[in-house]
C-alpha cells in the first residue's frame, strides 16, 4: 500500500460494506438534488415566460371576475 496515494480509486478499493453503502447513498443524494434544482429552474422560466400572457388578459378585463375566470385558458400552467 502507498502512503502517499489518495483519490476515489484507493478509496473504493479500501472501503468496507458502510463506507461503499454511504458513497453510493451520497451520490444518489447528490443527483436527486441536481435534478430537483434544474426540475425548479425550468418551471420558474416557463411560469416566467407566461407571466406576460396572464397578466395581459387579466388587464384586458373589465371586472375582476371575469378576468379571474379566463387564467386558465391565458396560463394553462399557471393555478
Amino acid at each position: 500500500m502507498e502512503t502517499g496515494t489518495l483519490g476515489l480509486n484507493v478509496l473504493w478499493q479500501q472501503a468496507d460494506v458502510v463506507t461503499r453503502g454511504v458513497a453510493l447513498m451520497l451520490l444518489v443524494m447528490s443527483v436527486a438534488s441536481w435534478y430537483v434544482m434544474l426540475d425548479k429552474l425550468l418551471r420558474l422560466a416557463l411560469f416566467r415566460l407566461r407571466s406576460g400572457k396572464l397578466l395581459a388578459a387579466f388587464w384586458a378585463r373589465r371586472h375582476s371576475k371575469m378576468a379571474c375566470s379566463n387564467w386558465a385558458r391565458a396560463a394553462p400552467g399557471l393555478k
